[in-house]
Formats: C-alpha cells, structure tokens, sequence
C-alpha cells in the first residue's frame, strides 16, 4: 500500500481513485495505510 502510494502508480487514474475510495475505505488494512502515511506526512512537516 505505501509503496504503491509512494511511487503515485495509477493514483491519477480517477477509476483507481473512486475504487480505492468506494471499495477499500472500510478495510482494516486500509486504515492502517493511511494511518501511516498520514503519520509520515506529520513528521515530514515538522
């Protein structure tokens, strides 16, 4: 997850977006994902 997030494949693609959006946001796993990014996004600003 993070790592295709960090290279951006297909994150310009609006069909991956409304997917990852629609079909993946409950998931577990998911959240744990962008627990993470969002977290490494913190440090990188401070």
């Amino acid at each position: 997850c993070v790592k295709k997030y960090l290279s951006e494949e297909g994150s310009e693609v609006p069909e991956f977006e409304k997917a990852v959006k629609d079909e993946l946001v409950d998931e577990p796993a998911f959240q744990r994902c962008r627990s993470t990014l969002n977290s490494a996004s913190k440090l990188d600003s401070l």
